[in-house]
């Protein structure tokens, strides 16, 4: 058991539970990535770990997503293979394979999207017209 938790327990007398508990509601005050790693690396197997985890992985995902680049995306899955928004991410590497890093600007206006479409092939039309519709209701969706 570390010092810290030795302290609280001492000067409250409250049990092991509480005194993570209140480490967890401290951690969540921080709110910082470090915060919240150093928590999961501590405390494994309390009961909110896996909320930590979620949590961490919600902002690696932000943090991708500002910088909205095949690496950032690939650097995602990496650390996250079957995470919550490794769908997403597989997605958004597509999207920028297929239409480049400009991509939002690319797929803003329609006459663009149907300009675009018409250099595909048939195969292909069906891949960018589902990857770029996906984008549009994501980006849409992401706004509101």
């Amino acid at each position: 058991m570390n010092d810290f938790l030795k302290n609280i327990q001492r000067k409250k007398r409250i049990n092991i539970s509480e005194a993570i508990n209140m480490i967890y509601e401290i951690t969540q005050d921080i709110d910082t990535v470090e915060a919240y790693e150093d928590f999961v690396e501590k405390y494994p197997n309390f009961r909110f770990t896996r909320d930590v985890e979620l949590h961490l992985e919600d902002l690696d995902w932000i943090q991708a997503n500002e910088e909205e680049s095949i690496e950032s995306y690939k650097g995602f899955l990496q650390k996250y293979p079957d995470g919550q928004h490794a769908d997403s991410a597989k997605l958004f590497i597509s999207v920028i394979e297929t239409l480049g890093e400009d991509y939002l600007e690319k797929v803003e206006t329609l006459d663009y999207r149907q300009a675009m479409l018409g250099k595909y092939n048939t195969t292909q039309n069906l891949s960018l017209t589902g990857t770029v519709n996906q984008i549009i209701k994501f980006e849409n969706h992401s706004a509101m």
